[in-house]
């Protein structure tokens, strides 16, 4: 791949970022960055001028952050720690990497400034006198808004299980025939650039990662079915039909965004283990999710918008919201809410479930990368395989089935309700 592609599709993700990060306090016009407004001051002089403010701040940062990539490239300031040499040759990874940290600078600065006019916001609020008007106002709870079609339910993730199954069965039956050394690194011509000797971890270690994230996204699509609703007591009937819609289609860009990311990892895993090279293909399978989310999240954007023009006063008070944008509160039985700042759901971090919902997997991967050892044997007698139970991975994984098990279980348990 020439170096001007590599550079066009490193830095997808990074305008992907800054425009998403423009356009947060246009998304949420309820609660300007972060901070719960009047619905007849939402459009105030004061909140317009800091949204437009904002945008042109974040634009100005994402040039600079461009043009600290381009120079840095540009004068082989890290030519020295990123020309690696392996026995495939010499390749240079300086697009991807300087990518990514334009990107992660970025998020950085976006956060920063997010957190200043936050505080504006809140200034405003108070010289305002807004509070007092709020304070005797309540959003509608509807009791019946879950009994309609507000998420898919989790039979849906059956072709994501399918997938993931088939995956793993192939690279069992094919585990004797597999070469003694597994490419885990490919280079953007699909290069092998790594490898790693034969075991289970190496072989399945994409097939953990596809469940693991398919168990996220059963979650994640489990809080938007369940997270309350505050809709508009004026119009609760109209409110609750535009929140069923646009939850129903977040739910869908969970599926299918989680569905494009387990066919990718397969299709990674079987050129891995089956063909050893990429044949240049990395890019257009890689690429394909960010396009889609890019493209569904303008709809999600759009839709949201439409919500705001309800009368949804938020019942969370703003000191429960630490820098505008997490959740804090102890009182509150809630693990999800509706984000303040954005589009989705966030989560209550004052409960210690929500950490091990958000580090659990992390853990889990790590672990596996640790203790890579091999988790499974021959059996003794008859033919097949079997978990090796000295091995601390294997009581690991069987957890992982268990808390899956019981989320299934959770969740009918809810739906019976």
């Amino acid at each position: 791949m020439n170096s001007v592609t590599q550079w066009i599709v490193s830095l997808i993700p990074f305008l992907l970022v800054a425009v998403a990060l423009g356009a947060t306090p246009y998304a949420s016009l309820r609660t300007p960055f972060g901070v719960a407004v009047p619905t007849d001051e939402r459009n105030h002089p004061a909140i317009r001028a800091m949204r437009k403010s904002y945008a042109l701040a974040v634009s100005a940062a994402a040039v600079v952050a461009a043009l600290l990539v381009v120079l840095l490239s540009s004068t082989g300031v890290i030519d020295n720690t990123n020309n690696l040499s392996t026995s495939a040759g010499s390749f240079n990874e300086a697009p991807p990497l300087l990518g990514v940290g334009a990107t992660l600078l970025l998020l950085l600065v976006g956060f920063a400034m997010f957190v200043t006019y936050h505080r504006r916001m809140l200034a405003l609020k108070e010289q305002e006198g807004w509070q007092k008007r709020m304070n005797n106002r309540y959003a509608a709870a509807q009791l019946s808004f879950h009994n309609g079609p507000v998420a898919y339910g989790i039979v849906w993730f059956i072709p994501h299980m399918i997938v993931i199954a088939a995956c793993a069965f192939v690279a069992i039956l094919s585990y004797d025939s597999l070469p003694a050394v597994i490419p885990t690194h490919f280079d953007w011509d699909g290069t092998v650039t790594d490898s790693s000797a034969k075991s289970w971890s190496s072989v399945l270690s994409l097939n953990l990662i596809q469940l693991v994230m398919t168990v996220i996204m059963v979650f994640v699509n489990w809080s938007i079915r369940w997270s309350r609703a505050s809709l508009d007591p004026n119009k609760p009937e109209q409110s609750a039909q535009a929140e069923r819609k646009y939850r129903r289609s977040t739910s869908l860009f969970v599926l299918v965004l989680s569905f494009l990311l387990v066919l990718m990892m397969g299709w990674v895993q079987a050129v891995s283990l089956y063909e050893g090279k990429m044949a240049g293909s990395l890019v257009i399978v890689s690429m394909l999710p960010l396009i889609v989310a890019g493209v569904w999240m303008v709809r999600l954007f759009r839709m949201n918008r439409e919500r705001s023009q309800f009368d949804r006063i938020s019942r969370d008070q703003d000191r429960h919201w630490k820098l505008g944008s997490l959740y804090w509160n102890p009182e509150d039985p809630a693990i999800f809410i509706e984000k303040r700042s954005g589009i989705g759901w966030t989560m209550n971090w004052a409960k210690p479930s929500a950490w091990l919902v958000m580090f659990g997997p992390i853990i889990l991967i790590v672990l596996v990368s640790l203790f890579g050892t091999d988790i499974m044997v021959r059996k003794s007698t008859g033919l097949g395989w079997t978990f090796d139970f000295t091995q601390p991975l294997t009581w690991v994984l069987l957890a992982l089935i268990g808390i899956i098990v019981a989320g299934v279980l959770l969740t009918r348990r809810f739906r019976g309700r």
